[in-house]
């Protein structure tokens, strides 16, 4: 559901520090998903 932030919103950024903070996803996790919908993200 990540990438659906980027998509509805018109926004440069999101917080996530609660599903990092909880371990279910990892930050690699969320770059791949986001590289792969398309939308541009710095690399780590």
């Amino acid at each position: 559901h990540f990438t659906e932030v980027f998509e509805a919103a018109n926004v440069d950024a999101g917080l996530a520090a609660g599903i990092f903070h909880r371990k279910e996803y990892s930050i690699a996790d969320v770059k791949v998903a986001v590289k792969q919908a398309g939308i541009p993200t710095r690399v780590l």
